[in-house]
């Protein structure tokens, strides 16, 4: 269907009556046609219509709008308004160089625009959260890396003392240190920097303890010897004279040899003195020799099997401060966290 009017009230009362819809074409000269909903203003597009038909034919559209509208239907003032009209779009038309055809805009871009503007809002606020995180993330990183610094710092400032390492009577001085460490939340896994600077401040541990060990073994006196009675020398000193010896001195128990090469730090043989402890034993070895045994293999390097030892020790109940410290990295290198956590508050429980 095609309907004829000729002003946009009419248009409008069809639209509103349901006869013509945004999906329909309009057009002045019955060629060039325009949908309804790409026209985002009526008005606009009438005046604009009539302004080019003006420009194309100024006389021929002053006669029809002349002959359309009688002196009946119009006042003087309408008249007079009309002309005014006229001249103004006549002088418009004359100062602005005649366009190449109707322009047509979107009828949703201001929709679009706002629409626009509130994505890319929200792309701003999600990338300044990304950022904030990722800050967090990075000063959080920094903070624990800071802290094994510092803890390191403090050990080597002022270590704590240990006695005998497999001595169970003895009570261990607190660590505040330590006891900072077990208070410390873990996280879900050490990053690649968080473990390079656990094993840095590992080793630094295991020479400052070398160090002090050192140092002890040279503050210790000098062992005992024994004192043979006059009536022992008087019999037995002119075979020992003649034979140009000197009295040998006792030999040491396994055990006690493979403790003194741990307190010099000679970890090897402390290994290789628990290894002939534990064949002696029959396979059935003490709590404490599991103990030793198991701290010994773990400065060798023998992970596994420190594990093996320090865990039967800590289950006989005669573990140290060192062998759940030990335990406490073994598990976090193979990634267990529970253990880590398990190991931990037995630390902390420590006293």
């Amino acid at each position: 269907l095609i309907y004829d009017f000729s002003d946009i009230k009419t248009l409008r009362k069809y639209i509103s009556d349901g006869r013509v819809t945004n999906e329909d074409v309009i057009s002045h000269n019955g060629t060039d046609w325009t949908t309804l909903g790409d026209i985002p203003d009526l008005d606009d597009h009438f005046i604009d219509v009539y302004r080019h038909a003006l420009a194309r034919n100024p006389d021929a559209l002053k006669a029809s709008v002349a002959s359309t509208e009688t002196p009946e239907e119009l006042s003087e003032e309408a008249q007079e308004l009309t002309n005014s009209i006229l001249q103004q779009i006549n002088q418009e038309v004359q100062a602005a160089p005649a366009p190449a055809g109707p322009e047509f805009s979107d009828p949703f871009q201001e929709l679009k625009k706002q629409q626009r503007s509130r994505g890319a809002q929200r792309k701003k606020m999600s990338r300044a959260r990304e950022r904030h995180n990722a800050e967090m993330n990075h000063q959080g990183r920094l903070g624990l890396l800071l802290l094994g610094i510092l803890l390191a710092v403090l050990f080597v400032v002022n270590p704590f003392s240990s006695d005998d390492p497999t001595s169970t009577e003895v009570q261990p001085q607190e660590d505040p240190n330590l006891s900072a460490m077990a208070d410390l939340e873990v996280d879900d896994g050490p990053s690649e920097v968080e473990r390079e600077a656990q094993e840095a401040m590992a080793r630094k541990l295991r020479i400052a303890q070398e160090k002090r060990e050192q140092e002890q073994q040279a503050l210790e006196e000098p062992q005992r010897r024994v004192v043979r009675p006059p009536e022992a020398v008087a019999s037995g000193g002119s075979m020992e004279a003649a034979s140009g010896r000197a009295p040998s001195a006792p030999a040491l128990s396994p055990e006690r040899r493979a403790k003194k090469a741990y307190r010099q730090g000679n970890y090897s043989a402390a290994v290789d003195a628990y290894k002939e402890v534990m064949e002696n034993s029959g396979g059935n070895p003490s709590p404490t020799v599991h103990l030793g045994f198991g701290k010994a293999l773990y400065h060798t390097g023998q992970f596994d099997r420190a594990m093996r030892h320090l865990i039967r020790a800590e289950k006989a109940g005669v573990a140290d401060r060192d062998a759940y410290r030990f335990l406490i990295e073994l598990h976090r290198q193979q990634g267990d966290d529970a253990g880590v956590n398990t190991y931990t508050q037995k630390l902390s429980q420590l006293r």
